[in-house]
C-alpha cells in the first residue's frame, strides 16, 4: 500500500492506493497519529486508488475517526467507489462516516 499525505492548513489530505491490511493498518495509523496527537488536524482521505481493505483497515478507519471527533475535528472520505464502496456498504460503515 502507498500513503501519500499532504497538510492543507488543518486539514491533512490522505491518499491511499493499492491495498489496505493488517501488514500496512500500523503505518497508516502511525502516520495520522503524529496529526491527531501533534495538531488536532481534521482529515481528507482519497480513496479513489485503494483496491481493498481488510477489517483491520476499517477497523483503523473508525479508531481513527473517532479519535478526531473527540477533539472536534472533522474526517471526511472522498472518491470511494467499488469494492471498497461495497465493503463500506455491507458493513454499514457508510452510515458512520462522511463519504462525499
Amino acid at each position: 500500500m502507498r500513503i501519500a499525505m499532504n497538510k492543507c492548513g488543518e486539514t491533512v489530505i490522505v491518499s491511499l492506493s493499492g491495498y489496505l491490511y493488517i501488514e500496512s493498518v500500523k503505518k497508516l495509523y502511525e502516520n495520522c497519529k503524529r496529526y491527531i496527537d501533534n495538531d488536532k488536524a481534521s482529515f481528507v482521505f482519497n480513496l479513489g486508488e485503494l483496491k481493498y481493505f481488510d477489517s483491520s483497515g476499517l477497523a483503523a478507519l473508525i479508531i481513527m475517526q473517532n479519535e478526531v471527533h473527540a477533539y472536534g475535528g472533522t474526517v471526511i472520505f472522498k472518491e470511494v467507489r467499488g469494492i471498497v464502496r461495497e465493503v463500506f456498504d455491507i458493513t454499514r460503515s457508510s452510515e458512520i462516516f462522511k463519504i462525499e
